[in-house]
């Protein structure tokens, strides 16, 4: 049944009501069909311009057993009160987003320091006066959230005349531009060998310092090409 579960967002917090309350605070777009919470929490589908995704949400707390299908984590959102001290989750340690979700209106320096070093984002939940441009609070953690690249989402394409595609039809498209891209690159290192064996061939016959110049140029830049860099001013 593992392959059923959908992706994983871990919310953690001090108890099991203040991570659900978190949870609802998070969802905008719930999917209400129960048959895909498979881990007993909540899906949310997360739609924008780019995409369209399915994922579960599913509270924790400190000694609560993990959730079911935790090998598809791809997400974890840890709540701090004020005054507490987070405590370090190993169920998290696989997550590709991580964010840390404090009350009030800034991070104190200990938190913020704490998230660095284990690789998270810190997001105050109390907006500021200064806030207004910017995505902050709640917003702040659907914007991370929805940056991620999900399993198993479906990609918005207005050209496509059934408006989705599907992202491993997306993978293959980029795995063909990457063979593509290798085939050329040694096309042009094959060519620069060439102009190498050319340069050498010529060098002792080339009398004037011009012509040495610009043979010497022209094969600087073959091997430029061959390895995509900028041409170098000489």
């Amino acid at each position: 049944m593992s392959e059923n579960f959908l992706p994983l967002i871990l919310v953690s917090a001090a108890d099991l009501a203040s991570a659900s309350k978190l949870i609802s605070e998070i969802i905008d777009n719930e999917v209400t069909d129960t048959d895909r919470a498979l881990r007993g929490g909540r899906v949310w589908r997360l739609v924008n311009k780019y995409y369209r995704a399915d994922v579960e949400l599913c509270a924790a707390a400190p000694g609560a057993p993990p959730p079911p299908g935790l090998q598809l984590l791809e997400a974890h959102v840890a709540h701090v009160a004020p005054g507490a001290a987070p405590a370090d989750d190993a169920r998290a340690g696989a997550a590709a987003v991580r964010l840390l979700a404090v009350d009030g209106a800034r991070a104190p320096d200990a938190l913020v320091r704490w998230a660095r070093r284990r690789g998270y984002e810190p997001v105050p939940l109390a907006e500021r006066a200064d806030d207004a441009h910017d995505a902050v609070g709640v917003r702040r953690l659907r914007d991370a959230l929805h940056a991620h690249r999900w399993r198993g989402l479906l990609r918005l394409d207005g050209c496509a005349p059934a408006g989705v595609v599907d992202a491993d039809e997306l993978d293959e498209d980029e795995e063909e531009e990457e063979e593509e891209a290798a085939v050329e690159r040694a096309e042009q290192f094959a060519e620069a060998l060439g102009a190498l064996a050319e340069a050498g061939a010529g060098a002792c016959a080339a009398d004037d310092d011009d012509e040495r110049r610009r043979r010497a140029e022209r094969l600087v830049a073959a091997f430029c090409r061959a390895l995509g860099a900028d041409l170098p001013r000489l």
